[in-house]
């Protein structure tokens, strides 16, 4: 049993309105509105609307050109949005009618959506929107029950829970550093694991409440309908239970004290610090506001500002903070927002396997006509 955070990131203002004028495609047919100057396709699920002037030639956006992964996304997951488009210019996106960030690359314009535990399932439209076209889909995130805990602590633990605004200024700093969007891409490839073990001996997104050891002759029921947010005074939610609760914000790996922790993609390290909750910490930044994180750590071996390669050892297991025992706790952030590192890791994979087919494809085309 092991501690955990959530971390939120502060919400985006909202996109700008598009324009309503464009015109409305049946069954797949092009039509233009010479008014307007724009031309739409509808293809059930998908609305691509591309605007110009009438006198250009008018560009049609297929079903083809969009890739979302995955198929059905969960609570707790990613959303990967890849649009091909050959426009430099800096495109706008939103998720639930909110601005998020999106990255344009050689292929492209790229969107990671987190899907936080703390979020609520539904469906929800994600929209891109370039200079000649704007593509809204609607997604439906399934519920995922992500399970409840009580962790009893010993006298000198118990202390550490009840330093809330030490706990709230610590929950105020790691979020400013997580709020960090860099526009370049500092991994390569397939992401790893930062543990040469795999045990896994907490999941993601679980419910924790915290007892003194010395109250655990009393009964303490831990009904469905409690719910924990993030650490801090400030982001604490009601709750019948009278105890202190947060939700886990990454997995713990067990390992052994001074195990090595290998950063699992290349990036920045952006904070080494000490904290009340998570002990001795390292964050870093691998770009497009993706972050991993390592907490209860023994020694850091890297200091910020260092560039780190996947694979590079970068701190030693230890027990620092609120940690019942020595363990790695891994955690991954996507726009200052938590999500499964499973999850994530997949959704990377993903990503490296569509980079090599489209390399492939593009080496196939080329050579297309030559004998």
């Amino acid at each position: 049993m092991r501690p955990s955070i959530m971390l939120c990131a502060a919400v985006l203002a909202a996109c700008d309105t598009i324009s309503r004028d464009a015109a409305v495609l049946d069954s797949g047919q092009v039509v233009s509105d010479s008014a307007a100057g724009a031309v739409a396709l509808d293809t059930g699920a998908m609305h691509y609307g591309v605007t110009g002037d009438s006198a250009k030639s008018r560009v049609l956006v297929d079903s083809a050109a969009v890739s979302v992964y995955p198929e059905k996304p969960v609570r707790g997951g990613v959303i990967v949005a890849l649009l091909r488009s050959d426009s430099s210019a800096t495109p706008r996106c939103a998720w639930k009618g909110k601005a998020t960030p999106c990255h344009v690359s050689d292929s492209g314009v790229r969107v990671f959506v987190p899907l936080a535990a703390d979020d609520s399932a539904g469906t929800f439209p994600l929209t891109i929107e370039t200079p000649n076209a704007r593509i809204t889909r609607q997604i439906m995130v399934a519920d995922r029950d992500f399970g409840r805990e009580l962790i009893l602590l010993s006298d000198s633990l118990s202390a550490l829970v009840k330093r809330r605004t030490e706990i709230a200024r610590d929950a105020r700093a790691v979020r400013q550093v997580l709020s960090a969007v860099a526009n370049e891409q500092r991994w390569t490839g397939r992401w790893r694991d930062p543990a040469l073990q795999r045990e896994k001996t907490s999941p993601y997104g679980v419910e924790r409440f915290y007892a003194p050891a010395s109250d655990s002759s009393r009964s303490i029921p831990l009904g469905s309908a409690k719910a924990t947010a993030g650490f801090g005074a400030d982001s604490m939610r009601a709750s019948d239970i009278d105890l202190p609760g947060w939700r886990h914000a990454g997995i713990d790996i067990a390992r052994s004290k001074g195990s090595p922790v290998m950063a699992p993609a290349g990036g920045l390290v952006a904070d080494v610090g000490e904290y009340t909750l998570m002990g001795r910490t390292v964050l870093i930044d691998h770009g497009l506001g993706v972050f991993s994180a390592y907490f209860h750590l023994d020694t850091a071996l890297v200091r910020r500002g260092d560039l780190v390669r996947a694979g590079q050892e970068i701190a030693r297991v230890g027990r620092t903070g609120l940690a019942t025992g020595p363990h790695l706790h891994y955690g991954v952030y996507v726009n200052g927002r938590d999500v499964d590192p499973a999850l994530w890791r997949d959704a990377v994979d993903w990503m490296a396997g569509r980079g090599r087919a489209v390399a492939s494809r593009d080496t196939s085309d080329a050579t297309k006509g030559k004998r």
